[in-house]
């Protein structure tokens, strides 16, 4: 159902109402490390017996980057997908630990409260314990108490929230952690308590339970693009054959965001009237050298209002660079044609971050919206401008996300936002300053969304409109200038 988006305020509240969950991405290339000692690291906890066998067996770089990528795709719960959400899961928890538990002369992710996160998870609740208190057994069954002799915490998990592949028996499981001095922040396992013996056992059966994938021998080629499949060497071929439409294509291709650490690369398409409606999709990402990293094929999923017909791909690609390769396919032949070298950009880890500002006409309410999805702001799917042809009765809307605000109150953040309005270098009338309200989507990323009715002009012809949209403090800000020629 075609329908203009409806005013800021509206909109506003109507993004306030929304769920959003995170789309699947890339991991993130490993940083250098010497992969002799790989396996005294955090990794190392997650590897089964005959898995360290196999690892002291390795005598090159070549085999143990081999052995860790599959040691990895192992435990991907889809090893087809490129996000590999285990993989995400330990990577937060290994800097976690390293930031809570670390003590001079140790990692924090090498601790016993480092492995026992790692290999279990974040604890389902945390008990601290001064040295005038007691340990009660978490045995329901069982009496007494040890007696605590210095500070202690005590992680609690409960069976029914862990895989059950850890066949625990009992309501709860808990490991019991004591400081061996004052502030010193060294936290050692009670080995000796009444729990501990089914708590070990716990720990000693996790590397087997994560391993989801034991007979995997190959790395799987990872998809390009959510929903799709790895693309037939048939499809592949289509993409040097001529694409009739290439030319007439308007494509716009530019990061968005997906979460607070990721930048997915996204792409619009729209074809003439006169082109045949586009059945499939098909493409690949490359590296710089030429290297295909993944492929995709999928049926093409198109979006109509305001009368244009365009289609979106998402590529959930970390940062880097990257040649992207795409034709749109119609009765089996390729139709047009998108082919350009790109440059995903890194995302800052700390502080505000502004995407750019993104600019529309028309947007139509999508309740599965994942986010980091081409041109979804919250539930919002939105056709971005193509070209500076408008109406007076059109609204322009301007969308975009912020991660990590500096001033969030009631899961909304406050922005500003300063729009000028010229036509040829005339500024006409003063700026417009306004507050601009962000809601949030994720821990740390909030979108916001605003429109003004073109009406107000004060006569057809051609303008040119600046956004600015900043941080509450003024701080980082990002401009985006739009061409209009507008009509009645």
């Amino acid at each position: 159902m075609r329908r203009h988006l409806i005013r800021g305020s509206l909109v506003i509240a109507m993004l306030a109402a929304m769920v959003a969950v995170g789309m699947a991405q890339d991991q993130p290339p490993a940083a250098a490390f010497d992969w002799r000692t790989w396996d005294q690291g955090p990794e190392g906890f997650l590897l089964t017996r005959d898995e360290a066998k196999e690892w002291k067996a390795i005598t090159t770089e070549a085999q143990a980057k081999h052995f860790i990528d599959l040691f990895w795709a192992r435990r991907n719960p889809n090893p087809d997908q490129p996000f590999n959400t285990f993989r995400a899961q330990i990577d937060v928890i290994v800097r976690y630990a390293d930031a809570n538990f670390s003590y001079e002369g140790k990692r924090g992710a090498l601790t016993d409260r480092g492995r026992v996160m790692i290999l279990m998870g974040q604890p389902h609740y945390v008990e601290n314990r001064a040295p005038t208190e007691t340990v009660e057994s978490m045995d329901d069954m069982a009496a007494g108490t040890d007696e605590v002799r210095a500070n202690a915490q005590l992680w609690g998990y409960d069976p029914q929230r862990l895989d059950p592949r850890f066949k625990i028996k009992g309501s709860r499981l808990v490991f019991v952690f004591y400081e061996e001095r004052p502030t010193t922040n060294i936290f050692t396992m009670d080995r000796s308590h009444q729990d501990a013996t089914m708590a070990l056992r716990a720990l000693t059966k996790a590397p087997e339970t994560h391993l989801l994938h034991p007979e995997l021998s190959e790395l799987p080629k990872p998809v390009s693009v959510p929903g799709a499949v790895a693309a037939s060497a048939a499809s592949l071929a289509l993409l040097g054959q001529d694409a009739p439409f290439t030319e007439q294509a308007t494509i716009i291709a530019e990061p968005g965001v997906a979460d607070a650490g990721h930048r997915p690369w996204w792409v619009h398409i729209e074809l003439p009237p006169d082109a045949p409606a586009l059945e499939s999709l098909v493409g690949r990402v490359l590296s710089p050298t030429g290297e295909i990293l993944s492929t995709f094929e999928r049926p093409v999923e198109s979006i109509s209002f305001g009368g244009h017909t365009a289609y979106h791909v998402t590529f959930p690609l970390v940062a880097g660079d990257y040649r992207i390769e795409l034709a749109g396919v119609a009765a089996g032949r390729p139709v047009m044609a998108y082919k350009e070298n790109i440059t995903v950009p890194e995302a800052a880890t700390e502080g505000t971050l502004l995407s750019q500002v993104f600019v529309g006409l028309y947007g139509e309410r999508k309740d599965d919206a994942l986010l980091g999805s081409a041109y979804c702001f919250g539930q919002l799917h939105v056709l971005p401008m193509s070209g500076p042809e408008v109406t007076r009765q059109n609204e322009l809307s301007y969308f975009g996300f912020v991660v990590r605000p500096s001033a969030v109150e009631n899961n909304q953040a406050a922005l500003k936002s300063h729009i000028e309005l010229r036509r040829g270098t005339t500024r006409l009338g003063r700026p417009l300053d306004m507050p601009l309200t962000a809601v949030q989507v994720t821990t740390d990323v909030f979108v916001y969304a605003n429109s003004i009715n073109l009406a107000a002009l004060p006569e057809t012809g051609e303008y040119t409109i600046t956004f600015q949209v900043s941080d509450a403090s003024g701080q980082p800000f990002v401009t985006r200038e739009v061409q209009l020629n507008v009509t009645e």
